[in-house]
């Protein structure tokens, strides 16, 4: 069975296809004239849409930063002392 994080991972490599799919349509529709200045931008603002999501899929995969941290440094640092 799937777990929350193999269908996060899942979700997270389908947007970042979608997002590499997004630039090769865009420099396309570029390349060719005459430019549909409608499509392009919807096309934008989708692909913007797409780096959001993958961002937070991103942030809610990796663990936060502090998490990572030795405890007994932050208690350290949380009491004004440099060291051991």
């Amino acid at each position: 069975m799937l777990t929350d994080k193999d269908n996060l991972l899942r979700r997270l490599h389908a947007l970042r296809s979608e997002h590499r799919d997004l630039d090769t349509v865009i420099a396309r529709i570029t390349e060719h004239s005459p430019l549909d200045q409608l499509q392009i931008q919807r096309l934008k603002k989708r692909k913007l849409g797409l780096k959001d999501e993958i961002a937070w899929l991103e942030s809610r995969l990796i663990p936060d930063r502090t998490a990572l941290i030795n405890p007994r440094l932050v208690s350290l640092w949380a009491a004004g002392q440099t060291g051991p």
